[in-house]
């Protein structure tokens, strides 16, 4: 009985510790589950755990130097599985702040360089070669890319690649070019001093070549682009006229075989046809030739008429004539007050309209076998209301700019501008030459502006604006080089100033297209520079030899003659020069009426 009673004391005693240690095991047990569940979680869904520092590492690395390791090649490729029927173009490629250390086009500062390949591959290549797009570095085209203007960072080096598995045409490789002075570090364009060049390679590679690869020699572009080459400030060298052939710089003409028989030609076959106007017309003035000798600046519009209407190029059959002339004068309508400058576009406009009416010979070509001559610069707007004269009809013309909408070359052609004058040249063997360069003007241009700003001042060039102390004449005389710079418009007398008293012609002004550019090659006799290089004026002019300056001098007395007016007209005077350029522009088959 003591028995039992020990035991059930014992018993009852136990369980209340049991349920106590119970309470505590059951909420510990649970919470390391889930502890153990989040640990794991989380370590398959984040990398916390694996490259810890590597961020952090980078980072710091990048603050401490600029200078790090590059980042891994990253490769663009270009499958296809059939390149036969179409060639692979490889698309525009944009790397922003995603596309390695900034790469191109990035507005971000810049990092290390990065190394960028585009590969092309192609199972069947051997119908049509691989194009390359064209790639242009701006602004932000890597470490400050061509024509940057940004501060520069280490030096990008880009690598474009095309592979093709069956090339049966033999490959292309395009070796290392290096761009020097001005294509270093910074890019072509840069405004920063240039450090180190550039080293861009562009390869095109084959897996199975029959052929030889053809290789192209190395190209290195010097301080200024090389002898005589892009940018460059010397004399160029040997060149060929259109036809391929050979010019030297000493021939006065393009071709001169060609041009003379051409010349021959012209001269036995080419007709005109003039629409006749009557003296009581009320626009006689307008529409027929001067009576008198024309003067003035601009009195080449009237030599040519006066010439024209005496010679015998003239045809009263219009089926025989080549060309068809307008015979309306721009400088005397503009100094018509029935018309005046604010007229000249209605009077251009009804005159067109009357004699496509009258006569059949205007609506079947559209004016394309018309032409009208005119020296003042308001000739140009003066067809603002009749565009079939713009862009189908020839305009002779003195302000001759290609740069401007209404002239288009090779259509068009360039009347000289020459300052009306009586006997022979001078005699230039007397001149002693002591300026090196001379010019006298108007400062109504920016490009005068900065002429007059940079050389006013100078002991050898002479740049003056206002009336002169001496006469014109006599410093052109006393000067090797005279300069022709650009005013309201491209064209003025000075050309043929510069000509009619031994002087070598310098020409500044962009866009020009010069007189008689069909026939005459100017870098024999003349001297062309950009307006952007006035300040390096003297530095291009003394570096031209003696040999050189004798050789271009010896040509301008050769050409001369071409810049003048002779009454009656001589061969190859300003009058047959001009009469050459339109037939060069007639049509190769006669319209007959329809």
């Amino acid at each position: 009985m003591a028995r039992n009673s020990l035991l059930s004391y014992y018993y009852s005693s136990r369980r209340p510790s049991g349920s106590f240690r119970s309470f505590f095991f059951i909420p510990t047990a649970l919470a390391l589950i889930t502890s153990v569940f989040v640990l794991f979680y989380i370590s398959t869904t984040s990398n916390i755990f694996s490259y810890p520092h590597q961020a952090t590492l980078r980072l710091k690395s990048l603050a401490r130097s600029s200078t790090v390791s590059p980042l891994p090649r990253q490769t663009i490729s270009i499958p296809s599985s059939n390149a036969s029927k179409r060639p692979l173009e490889p698309p525009k490629v944009y790397l922003g702040q995603q596309g390695g250390a900034v790469g191109i086009g990035s507005q971000r500062p810049l990092r290390p360089r990065l190394d960028l390949t585009i590969s092309i591959s192609s199972r069947n290549a051997s119908e049509r070669p691989l194009e390359l797009p064209k790639v242009n570095l701006g602004e932000h085209g890597g470490e400050g890319g061509i024509g940057s203007q940004r501060p520069l960072g280490p030096r990008l080096d880009s690598t474009i690649s095309l592979s093709s598995r069956n090339a049966s045409e033999r490959p292309l490789q395009v070796p290392k070019v290096k761009l020097g002075e001005h294509g270093g570090e910074g890019g072509i364009g840069s405004q920063r001093p240039l450090g180190p060049p550039l080293d861009s390679t562009i390869s095109i590679s084959s897996r199975n070549a029959s052929e030889r690869p053809l290789e192209l020699p190395k190209v290195s572009l010097g301080k200024h682009g090389g002898e005589g080459g892009i940018g460059s400030q010397r004399p160029p060298g040997p060149r060929s006229d259109s036809a391929g052939n050979y010019v030297s710089n000493n021939e006065v003409f393009l071709n001169r075989d060609i041009f003379l028989e051409d010349y021959k030609e012209m001269k036995r076959s080419f007709k005109i046809y003039v629409y006749p106007h009557r003296r009581n017309d009320p626009f006689a003035n307008v529409l027929l030739p001067v009576d008198s000798e024309p003067g003035g600046n601009y009195a080449s519009e009237s030599y040519f008429k006066q010439r024209l209407m005496k010679s015998h190029f003239i045809t009263n059959d219009p089926t025989k004539a080549d060309l068809f002339f307008l015979p309306f004068s721009i400088a005397r309508l503009r100094h018509d007050p029935r018309v005046g400058v604010g007229g000249i576009q209605d009077f251009v406009r009804d005159y067109i309209f009357k004699i496509s009416r009258k006569y059949p010979y205007w609506n079947r070509t559209g004016g394309a076998d018309h032409f009208y001559v005119a020296c003042h610069s308001i000739g140009r707007s003066a067809m603002d209301k009749a565009e079939e004269v713009k862009f189908n009809s020839i305009q002779v013309v003195c302000s001759s700019s290609y740069f401007q909408a209404g002239y288009i070359a090779h259509k068009d052609a360039c009347l000289p501008q020459i300052w009306p004058r009586e006997g022979d040249p001078p005699n230039l063997a007397s001149s002693n030459r002591k300026k090196l360069a001379f010019f006298a003007g108007e400062i109504n241009s920016p490009v005068r502006q900065k002429l007059l700003q940079v050389w006013r001042n100078d002991t050898e060039i002479f740049a003056h604006f206002g009336r002169l102390k001496t006469p014109y004449a006599d410093e052109l005389l006393g000067s090797k080089f005279c300069l022709h710079v650009k005013g309201f418009e491209v064209n003025t007398a000075r050309i043929a100033d510069s000509l009619y008293y031994g002087c070598v012609p310098v020409i500044i002004a962009n866009y020009y297209d010069l007189p008689f550019a069909d026939i005459l090659n100017w870098k024999s006799f003349s001297i062309i520079v950009m307006t952007v290089d006035i300040p390096l004026l003297k530095q291009i002019l003394k570096r031209i030899s003696s040999e050189e300056y004798l050789m271009l001098q010896s040509n301008v007395l050769k050409v001369r003659k071409h810049f003048q007016w002779y009454l009656p007209p001589v061969d190859y005077d300003a009058f047959y020069m001009v009469m050459y350029e339109l037939w060069l522009r007639r049509s190769s088959v006669r319209v007959l009426n329809l």
